[in-house]
This record gives structure tokens, C-alpha cells and sequence, in this order.
């Protein structure tokens, strides 16, 4: 009888553990995606809020950042709680027709987009290089 009761002490406190850690450790997930992708005509690309900035108009090379910008589905359990990324060299992408903005940043030598008080998703190298290069013109 004892033991009955003990198997179901422990059993008990090992769900108690299960949902305790889901709820807190295993975090919320967050999914990226650019708003309304398919109205966007334009979109300005500024280095550290303006120190160098372009401005894509062109309809091929726009839809081909916004699907370098989407990528494969990104999702992560790292929030973003800042309005601007914490680094000192970043880069901030805004479109046309929605009020979504976007920060593009390297850090400890992995790349992210970060949407303020959304999301933090890493990108690849070649990713983060396709998105930050008309900067460099």
C-alpha cells in the first residue's frame, strides 16, 4: 500500500516537473514572415540608422530580397525585448506598405534578423550577405 502510494507521489511530481519546465523553459516560439510581401514596391536599407542608406525600387531585385529575407520558415524561442539590436553595427530594413521593420546584425559570429519585440532568427552567411550587399554601393 505504501509503495502504491509512493509510485504515485513520484509520478505526480514527475508531470509537476514536465509542465513546469514546458511552460517556462521551453518557451514561446515565434514564426517569422515579411507582412504582405506581395504589396511591397519598395524597400530602404539604412546602416546604423542612416550613416549609409539605399533605397530598392527595382520589382525583381525587391521580390528576390523579400524571399532572401523569408528564407525557409524561420522560427525561434529567442524574443526580442529592444527596439534596436545591442551591437554596434547593424542594419535597418523597412517596407513599403506595411509598418513592419526588420534589423539584420552580427553577432559573436552568427548572423540574425531581428523583428523589436518579436523574434531573434539566425541567418546563414550567405543569407545575411544576399540582404546587406546593395548597402556596400
Amino acid at each position: 500500500m505504501k509503495n502504491k502510494r509512493l509510485l504515485i507521489v513520484v509520478i505526480i511530481a514527475l508531470l509537476l516537473i514536465f509542465l513546469i519546465f514546458k511552460l517556462f523553459i521551453g518557451g514561446k516560439k515565434y514564426s517569422f514572415n515579411i507582412e504582405n510581401a506581395s504589396n511591397i514596391s519598395k524597400i530602404v536599407i539604412e546602416k546604423n540608422n542612416g550613416s549609409s542608406k539605399v533605397e530598392l525600387i527595382n520589382n525583381d531585385i525587391v521580390k528576390y530580397t523579400i524571399d532572401s529575407i523569408n528564407g525557409e520558415k524561420r522560427t525561434t524561442k529567442k524574443s526580442s525585448k529592444e527596439d534596436i539590436p545591442e551591437v554596434d553595427e547593424y542594419y535597418t530594413i523597412s517596407f513599403e506598405g506595411t509598418e513592419q521593420k526588420i534589423y539584420v546584425y552580427t553577432k559573436d559570429e552568427k548572423h540574425y534578423i531581428e523583428e523589436p519585440h518579436k523574434g531573434i532568427y539566425e541567418l546563414s552567411s550567405e543569407e545575411y550577405n544576399e540582404i546587406v550587399r546593395y548597402i556596400s554601393f
